[in-house]
Formats: structure tokens, sequence, C-alpha cells
């Protein structure tokens, strides 16, 4: 039996290696921007978790709390954070990796806001915990779609996506430091507005 002929697909039609319609795949530009906003998310993570250390003595010092009381401040993030880490893994793979990070990025930035706004210590820590919400997602959704996004230099892009967790980490002190003795407490909170607001778009 003689096999059926074989169909050559236009130029410009073919699908991509996930399966969508070249007509869906984003252009260079969009691939670009989706790079970045994944980037902005992997800074502004580690950012907030040590900008924050610096301005804790003035956290204090406003609400007059105890050691115990201020460590909450940070703990209601870093536990919130870990235990979200794997299972929105998880999400992100069932509902949609950009679904999942467009969401968090939304979380973070409220609670950002909210921390911002918070009159007492208990509501700070609950804002606090919306925000490590979102953070938590940030990683998972973020590497799952810089190596759905380019996969063919998946190694290369997520070795610069991943390069910014430490930068993050540097420039927090500093310029937290900077921003709490110029502006206040509040604004580490409102830095990561803006930045949230940047990575929607970017989305």
């Amino acid at each position: 039996m003689a096999s059926p002929p074989k169909t050559t697909a236009l130029p410009g039609t073919e699908s991509p290696a996930d399966g969508r319609p070249a007509s869906n795949a984003p252009s260079g530009a969009e691939r670009r921007a989706i790079l970045w906003a994944a980037t902005l998310g992997a800074f502004i993570t580690p950012f907030v978790l040590s900008s924050l250390t610096v301005a804790l003595p003035d956290i204090g010092r406003e609400f007059s709390l105890s050691a115990v009381e201020l460590g909450w401040v940070s703990t209601a993030y870093l536990l919130t954070t870990g235990a979200l880490l794997v299972p929105f893994g998880s999400v992100a793979d069932r509902y949609g990796r950009k679904r999942v990070f467009i969401g968090c990025t939304v979380l973070f930035t409220l609670g950002s806001l909210l921390s911002a706004f918070a009159p007492s210590v208990h509501l700070l820590i609950i804002a606090r915990a919306v925000q490590a919400i979102g953070g938590g997602g940030f990683l998972p959704s973020a590497t799952g779609i810089v190596s759905e996004e380019f996969p063919e230099t998946r190694q290369r892009s997520i070795g610069l996506f991943t390069s910014i967790f430490p930068i993050g980490a540097i420039v927090g002190p500093n310029l937290g430091g900077w921003m709490v003795a110029a502006l206040g407490w509040k604004s580490v909170f409102w830095f990561n507005v803006p930045i949230g607001v940047a990575v929607l778009a970017a989305s």
C-alpha cells in the first residue's frame, strides 16, 4: 500500500516546540518583555527580604514592639513563601504559568501597598503574609515561563534569570538603608508598587 503523500507546511505556519500555532507565538519583542518581567520578579523577591532588615529598627520604634513581635514581621513572609514554593509549582503547571505569575504579581503588589498603609503591627504582619503569597509563586512560575519561551537558549536564559537573585539581595540593604533614612520605613514597601506595576505591564 502506498504511503500517503507528505504535506509541507507553508513558511511561517509551522508550530513552535511548545505546540502553539505560529500565529499565536510571541514575537521577539514580546519574548524580551516576558524575560524582563520574570527578571524584575526575580529581583524584587530578595530585595524585599534584604531591604526590610534595615527597616526593622524603625518599625519596632514606631509600633513599640518587642523582639518577638518584630521578628514576626520577617518570619510571616519567610514561612508563607517557603510553604508555598512547591504547591505553586503544581498550580502553575495545572492552570498556566503566566496566569499564576500575573496573579502572584497582583498579590505581591497589593501586599506591599497594604504594608505601607498598615496602622498596626498585626495588620502589617497580615499584609506581609499577603505579600508572601505572591512572592511564593514568583520563582516556580517565572522559571517555567522562561524555560517555555526560550527553548533554544533555555540554559542561558535561566542563568540570566537566576543571576538576578543575588543582585536583589546585595542592592536591598544599600538602597533600602538610604530610603529608610531619607523617606522612612514605609518607602521600602512603596518601592515595590511601581515595580509590580512594571512587571504586570511587561507581562
